[in-house]
């Protein structure tokens, strides 16, 4: 009976210190598996909210959209590819509007990504350039003027590749990143705004009322911590 007793309490005993010992023990903490253009792979995910504003209202017009867009790396015969979907409960999902994910390949280089079939793409539509350089030299200094990046006090397009040391819309708020823009369009502007790792900001600006007033309408996508 003695001898029952002993190895009864010896078990607890160990329990115990089994259980303590777990409890002390450091938490393995999640790896990030958010998209790296650095070091592109499948399975990566990145998430992104809408928000909307207007250029002559910038700070008291801004509000989120409920839009939750889903940026994912997926692998298919041996080629990655971006792949871009809304939640269900966004409203453009809801409206009819961007249902269906939009995938397009994308190309991974010690220097850049490459997405040439982006057009698709609610993050890298007006793109032009078919590259974008992870970790470049910066031809340009930009800064903030209302809702748009200006570069020498003009405009900021084309293909050159900026330094935007802080860029702020609401809560949107951007500290010494890489801008690139759209080509000169009409009845656009727009940017994307990064680092060597992700796609930090797709702002754009869009001109309404060409004859007459125009209004110019701000929407992007921010990427969400």
């Amino acid at each position: 009976m003695k001898t029952n007793i002993l190895f009864s309490f010896l078990l607890l005993s160990l329990f115990l210190i089994t259980a303590c010992n777990k409890d002390e023990d450091p938490q393995p903490s999640t790896p990030d598996n958010t998209i790296n253009f650095s070091d592109l792979r499948e399975g990566q995910s990145t998430t992104y909210i809408r928000y909307t504003t207007k250029c002559d209202s910038l700070d008291q017009l801004f509000e989120y959209s409920g839009d939750t867009l889903i940026l994912e790396v997926i692998k298919r015969n041996d080629s990655l590819f971006f792949v871009e979907s809304v939640t269900p409960e966004s409203p453009l999902y809801l409206s009819g509007a961007f249902v269906n994910p939009v995938e397009y390949p994308v190309f991974a280089y010690s220097d850049r990504i490459n997405i040439p079939n982006r057009f698709a793409s609610a993050l890298f539509f007006f793109y032009e350039n078919d590259d974008l350089f992870v970790n470049p030299q910066h031809d340009v200094n930009l800064i903030q003027s209302d809702c748009r990046l200006l570069q020498d006090n003009e405009p900021f397009i084309g293909n050159d590749i900026g330094y935007v040391d802080h860029f702020e819309v609401g809560d949107v708020k951007i500290e010494e990143k890489t801008a690139v823009s759209c080509e000169p369009l009409n009845d656009l502007d727009a940017y994307l705004i990064y680092d060597e790792k992700e796609l930090i900001v797709s702002h754009v600006i869009l001109f309404e009322g060409l004859i007459g007033p125009t209004t110019e309408r701000v929407s992007g996508w921010k990427v969400l911590k």
